[in-house]
């Protein structure tokens, strides 16, 4: 299966470059139209990325355009690349298309590290269907979806549905085998015919002869009734010996199917136990996520509270420095105007010459007292506050580690918790296998035992007749005992009875084949049937199981192939929704939502098996 990493754009149709990562949920495009507000979203971009996608993967448009028409206005060429990534093999394909307005486009291929080399563009294509073995048909029908060309599988014709079950069944490789049996019963049922004829031929000359014999002598006749006495106990010593290892056939036929149907119920049981341990590793998995995000968010919380803490210390901080710097420029004025002052040489009184009312004595006092000692009060402040900040970091730094190292062991349980049930689900899958597995063991052993009673009515059916043979040999010869030995007519009967019984074994050995080849159209149309419904029934799950997950009411159910009590197999499919666990109708009676929630459902049912397969 592979999952689209990234999609580049350059000069493609309004995209003058693009880098566009795929993530992995659902995405809803939305876009705005910033060079004409009018149109809103129309023209923003939306429909040339989806175009992007197949035109980079298969080089076909979802609309009808010409090449030209994707090349940017002004610009020579467009680029198309976009990324492809395999989980299962660990590798990428990059697929890069370049568009010319003047010549043909060229592809360049690269499958993880190896550079792919081919002629040309129509190989490059086929290579790139191959290496996603999807073909164009399932690409625009269940991924890449056109809403004027699709048609939902629910709503489709039955032959529509026989193709896309046929699709994951292969159930319709065994019509191909049909043609080839019906042949066969032709040329069997024509040698059929032909050694009916040579028998009805050779038992005329038979009573022509006998006719002869009515007047000879009987010896011969005796003697060949004899023998054919004799051949008749044969015959009738080996149809015994037939029943007698019939019966042990059976035995062991009957004591294998019980041993089938025990490990059929012994895997169902295991697997509904697979199912509760997946549900409980599920549960256990939610929990454990849900405390993972609230010792995230606690953090978050914390880490946010302790940033706004800092804060507010460093804004004290500033507002503390912007008073120490206005203080220390009225600081810088007093003792200006203090080296400006003169003393008086009589009473020796400092004055200033600027401001008359100015008291050089009181400044001075204000500055020693006062100023200076405020100042340096403020520095005190700014140096608590400093160390503060140091220390709402260092709590900072701790409950950091403490809470990684909380969230480290959390993410451990999380993923011993996803290797468990990726176990468990590849445990379930083994499981499955095994019981399909056990079921056609089951339905070949079926046939065998079919096959057995055809086989078993054959041979009582045989004892029947030679016992009447017998009974019938025995009279004849009481009846010719002093007859004499055989003359020349005699002995073309014998030789004509010796050919009749070959005619008889090959006639009957004919029959047998006949039966065979009609016992295998019955069997092939009976495995038609199981691949078909086994298609079906992966179908109607997986289809459901969306449903589930879209916490939708609806749920469906689709009849398949059966074989009817006249062996024809009916292939008539037919769908039945459920709401609430109750029959609704068919598909068509439910509103335009509702059909487009099973639409959904079962394009990702199908998406799922095409990945499968």
């Amino acid at each position: 299966m592979y999952r689209p990493l990234e999609i580049r754009l350059k000069n493609f149709i309004s995209y003058d470059t693009l880098v566009y990562k795929f993530p992995e949920r659902p995405v809803l495009l939305m876009g705005e139209n910033k060079d004409d507000s009018s149109q809103k979203g129309n023209g923003s971009g939306k429909s040339a990325l989806i175009e992007a996608i197949p035109l980079a993967i298969l080089g076909e448009t979802l609309r009808n355009v010409k090449v030209k028409e994707l090349i940017r206005r002004g610009a020579d060429s467009a680029e198309i690349e976009i990324d492809l990534y395999n989980k299962k093999l660990g590798k990428v394909l990059s697929i890069k298309r370049t568009l010319f307005l003047k010549k043909s486009s060229k592809v360049e291929v690269k499958f993880g590290t190896q550079e792919i080399r081919l002629s040309s563009v129509s190989e490059y294509d086929a290579y790139i269907l191959k290496i996603l073995q999807i073909s164009k048909e399932d690409f625009f029908s269940f991924f890449v979806i056109k809403k004027d060309d699709y048609k939902p599988f629910f709503s489709t014709t039955d032959s529509k549905k026989k193709a896309i079950i046929n699709r994951f069944s292969k159930a319709d490789i065994i019509d191909k085998t049909k043609p080839l049996i019906d042949q066969e019963l032709l040329v069997l049922d024509h040698k059929l015919r032909e050694k009916e004829k040579e028998l009805a031929y050779h038992t005329g000359q038979i009573n022509v002869l006998l006719e002869q014999l009515s007047q000879k002598s009987p010896a011969k006749r005796i003697e060949d009734l004899k023998m054919q006495l004799q051949y008749s106990k044969e015959r009738e010593h080996k149809c015994r010996q037939f029943k007698i290892e019939s019966i042990e056939i059976k035995q062991r036929n009957s004591e294998t199917m019980s041993l089938y149907n025990t490990d059929i119920e012994n895997n169902k049981k295991s697997i509904l136990h697979v199912l509760g341990v997946i549900e409980n590793e599920r549960k256990e998995y939610k929990v454990l996520l849900d405390q993972y995000n609230l010792k995230n968010t606690t953090l978050q919380e914390i880490f946010t509270g302790q940033s706004l803490e800092r804060n507010k210390v460093q804004d004290q901080i500033f507002t503390l420095s912007q008073e120490i710097g206005e203080n220390k420029v009225f600081q810088s004025q007093l003792e200006g105007q203090i080296k400006e002052g003169i003393e008086c040489p009589v009473c020796h009184h400092l004055f200033s010459l600027r401001d008359k009312d100015f008291d050089v004595n009181e400044a001075k006092a204000i500055l020693s007292e006062e100023l200076i000692p405020f100042i340096q009060s403020l520095q005190n402040q700014i140096k608590n506050l400093d160390f503060d900040i140091v220390s709402i970091q260092n709590t900072h730094k701790a409950n950091n580690a403490q809470f990684e190292k909380e969230l480290y062991e959390m993410n451990a349980q999380l993923f011993i918790v996803t290797e468990r049930g990726k176990q468990s689900v590849t445990h379930k899958s083994n499981l499955e296998t095994e019981l399909d597995l056990l079921n056609l063991k089951q339905a070949r052993l079926q046939n065998l035992i079919d096959d057995n009673l055809k086989d078993d009515l054959k041979a009582e059916q045989e004892l029947i007749k030679i016992s009447t043979e017998v009974t019938s040999l025995l009279g004849q010869i009481t009846t010719i005992e002093n007859e004499q030995n055989k003359d020349e007519d005699q002995i073309k009967i014998d030789k004509l009875n010796e050919d009749i019984s070959k005619i008889n074994i090959q006639i009957e050995n004919h029959k047998t084949e006949i039966v065979a080849e009609k016992v295998w159209i019955t069997h092939f149309k009976n495995f038609k049937s199981f691949l078909a419904n086994q298609s079906i029934g992966n179908i109607t799950s997986y289809t459901n199981m969306y449903l589930e997950k879209m916490d939708s009411n609806l749920s469906v159910e689709i009849d398949g192939y059966r074989t009817l009590a006249s062996d024809v197999l009916k292939e008539e499919i037919s769908v039945t929704v459920y709401k609430n666990l109750n029959e609704s109708g068919s598909y068509g009676c439910f509103s335009a939502g509702e059909r487009a929630r099973i639409d959904i459902a079962c394009i990702m049912s199908i998406q799922h098996l095409i990945n499968l397969s």
